[in-house]
């Protein structure tokens, strides 16, 4: 976005470059993605997927417009696709973008309680089976009536938090009510991060489950986990604003979306 604005590029474009490549180099070396031993009954083919936070914070960290999530897709022999999850257009839009970024989920003042509020933002899965369901691993933040808000000023809890916290990470040693911790489903997900010393500390693990039927083997299955530093509702949020700062930068973000950065991938075919 700095790069193509004139005013900064003219001054700042080498370190604006050199900042960028920096930061893309350290993406690969923060998680990793593996596709465990897949099985199949009763017509159903479950895909066992682990993601590992290798880095020494919660994965993904920082300002809360940040996510990562894991695209997954099974292709059958003949080159069809049978399931997808997790896929993204031109401008870097998940499907279910279009749900949270309703004018009621956007809004700065929101009427009414939580209840009204519960599709503006995807929930922790520890199963998916729909390819409407994605595996999204961020921060969002609540206000005093634990409504969504993208205000930080407004924001007073988390209504989620499965941000993969890293190995060693023990919320037993933390305060029922600290900011550290998981926030959501995920902290009644065994599967998410067990409490050090086990193994699987800073890891998590979803399965996918897809009906496969006569579908042509082999499979090909590929899991890549993908990251992107400002998710639409934080963008769109801005456009109520009148500051000239952020109308500057609303319509920076309309000529270069955030790219979707890829962390890790994995791959694996499944016989007959």
């Amino acid at each position: 976005m700095m790069r193509r604005d004139f005013n900064y590029a003219a001054v700042y474009g080498r370190q604006i470059k050199d900042s960028a490549l920096c930061a893309s180099c350290h993406t690969l070396f923060t998680a990793s993605i593996e596709i465990l031993e897949p099985a199949v009954a009763n017509g159903l083919l479950e895909i066992p997927v682990r993601v590992t936070n290798h880095t020494g914070h919660k994965l993904p960290t920082g300002f809360p417009s940040r996510r990562m999530w894991i695209h997954l897709r099974v292709v059958d022999a003949e080159g069809s696709l049978l399931f997808e999850s997790g896929d993204v257009d031109a401008n870097g839009r998940l499907r279910l973008d279009t749900a949270h970024t309703q004018a009621h989920c956007l809004a700065t003042s929101k009427p009414g309680g939580a209840e009204d509020y519960t599709d503006c933002y995807e929930p922790h899965h520890d199963v998916i089976e729909s390819p409407e369901q994605v595996a999204v691993y961020e921060a969002v933040m609540g206000d005093v009536r634990e409504r969504v808000t993208y205000v930080l000023l407004y924001a007073n809890t988390y209504l989620k938090d499965n941000r993969l916290p890293p190995v060693g990470f023990d919320r037993g040693v933390l305060g029922t009510d600290s900011i550290t911790g998981v926030f959501g489903r995920a902290a009644d997900d065994p599967d998410f991060s067990p409490d050090y010393p086990d193994p699987l500390s800073g890891s998590d693990l979803v399965r996918y489950r897809l009906p496969v039927g006569e579908s042509a083997r082999p499979l090909a299955v590929e899991a890549r986990l993908l990251f992107q530093s400002v998710k639409p509702a934080f963008a769109e949020m801005l456009g109520e604003s009148q500051d000239p700062r952020v109308t500057r930068f609303v319509s920076m973000y309309a000529q270069v979306p955030p790219p979707v950065e890829q962390l890790a991938q994995d791959e694996r075919v499944l016989g007959p």
